[in-house]
């Protein structure tokens, strides 16, 4: 499984992950870096490498994400 991450030059990364845990509030991964700008929107028209501008979606988070697993900021991808 893979998520789509977004570096700092705006340049879209697919990520290989595990799912550590889920529930209604939503899934926690392992094999991100601290910090991750992954995409939450748009992520299926792009593609490792596209240059994008991310624009960050403020979300909730859960108050008891599981120990090994890394928080991450939701963005949509844009493509330039």
């Amino acid at each position: 499984m893979g998520i789509k991450t977004v570096s700092n030059d705006g340049v879209v990364e697919f990520k290989t992950v595990a799912i550590v845990d889920s529930d209604i509030n939503g899934i926690w991964v392992n094999g991100l870096q601290k910090n991750e700008r992954v995409i939450a929107q748009g992520f299926g028209f792009v593609n490792d490498g596209d240059q994008v501008e991310a624009i960050y979606e403020p979300q909730s988070i859960s108050a008891n994400p599981p120990a090994d697993s890394t928080i991450i900021k939701p963005i949509t991808a844009d493509i330039n």
